[in-house]
């Protein structure tokens, strides 16, 4: 049974994810770089590899069409992402990563490995990589 010392396995996931996340987001904030959601930064991760459909971004990270294309114009509004006319159909729009988009994005996942590093630095080698192969087995819905 859980104590307030010992959280259930979501709430110790959650509460160490948000000590990572803040740790990233530092570092983020040091670039003087836009400052970017982690929806943002959700969509952006579908993004990354091409060019995708509206719709195809919204059911990959799960929100909604409206929710999407909110996320989808603030990140047009940085700069970091386009959107298109679909060559072959008109009535579908094609986003796409700019380069100021694809710099953000690599520069995120050098603060995201770094701090990777740092829990490494903490717990070990061996410990992270167990640590990643018992939370990869859990599966997906």
């Amino acid at each position: 049974m859980p104590t307030q010392e010992s959280p259930d396995l979501m709430g110790l996931i959650n509460e160490k994810y948000s000590i990572l996340h803040r740790r990233r987001e530092a570092m983020w904030a040091t670039t003087g770089l836009v400052p970017v959601t982690v929806t943002e930064w959700h969509v952006l991760s579908r993004v990354r590899d091409g060019s995708s459909s509206i719709s195809e971004v919204a059911r990959a990270v799960n929100i909604s069409r409206q929710a999407t294309h909110k996320c989808i114009r603030s990140l047009q509004d940085k700069g970091i992402l386009t959107v298109d006319t679909h060559p072959d159909n008109r009535r579908n729009r094609v986003v796409s990563m700019t380069d100021f988009g694809h710099l953000c994005y690599a520069q995120n996942l050098a603060f995201r490995l770094e701090v990777e590093q740092q829990v490494e630095a903490s717990i070990g080698a061996e410990q992270l990589c167990l640590l990643k192969d018992i939370l990869d087995k859990i599966p997906p819905e």
